[in-house]
């Protein structure tokens, strides 16, 4: 018998910061992102409508500056600005925030790309705070801690509250809860980061019976 693993990856983090399961959008499996933020837009309208708002505009925080916090940031703004009366006049933009957790934004792209995005975002008045480490969430707010990060000296860190009505958890892929349990109850082969070590035939390098694919999987390439 043979068994074959295609459970893919999850957030990075959502399962051991306190309270990001709970209070946040991750942003996988995508397909529930997707129905989580158009629900999320049509519950503002209805508010609106029915006048249950208590005059607090939303405010959103993505919690992750690479490329999908900062793209998914702007594809609220635009879907807010489109369908609340308050922000259809230009007169107002929808409060959103991007926590990074880098010192600068897309620490890999070229200077050019990043004053260009940053130009971007100043128009859309999308903040960006940097050197952001997320230790927990509750209904209210995201608690973090700012400063560098190649700082170790927890005192050289501020602590800070950022308020919020919606958080998007958008910190890139992380291995699967199931492939980390697997490797330290089953001993299967896991990388540090626990995605499951597979040869070029997708085999486990540990349990010759047990295929891996996809997100959940590290092929270890052989060197001639």
């Amino acid at each position: 018998d043979v068994i074959s693993l295609d459970i893919g990856s999850t957030s990075r983090g959502l399962h051991d910061v306190p309270g990001a399961r709970q209070y946040t959008i991750p942003t996988r499996p995508i397909d529930q992102l997707v129905k989580r933020l158009r629900r999320a837009g049509q519950e503002l309208v209805e508010e609106r409508q029915e006048e249950q708002a208590d005059n607090n505009e939303p405010r959103l925080v993505v919690i992750g500056g690479g490329a999908a916090g900062i793209e998914l940031s702007m594809a609220v703004h635009s879907q807010w600005k489109s369908i609340l009366p308050q922000f259809k006049t230009g007169d107002s933009e929808p409060n959103v925030c991007v926590l990074d957790g880098n010192a600068q934004l897309v620490p890999g792209e070229s200077d050019a790309a990043r004053h260009q995005l940053q130009s971007i975002l100043r128009a859309k008045q999308i903040d960006v705070l940097p050197n952001c480490h997320v230790t927990g969430i509750d209904a209210d707010f995201v608690h973090v801690t700012v400063g560098d990060n190649s700082d170790r000296n927890s005192n050289n860190r501020n602590n800070k509250k950022v308020s919020y009505t919606h958080c998007i958890w958008a910190t890139g892929a992380g291995a699967h809860p199931l492939a980390f349990s697997l490797g330290q109850h089953r001993g299967l082969d896991v990388t540090s980061h626990g995605w499951i070590r597979v040869n070029e035939q997708l085999q486990s390098t540990s349990h010759p019976f047990v295929f891996a694919a996809g997100d959940c999987a590290s092929i270890m390439t052989t060197t001639m």
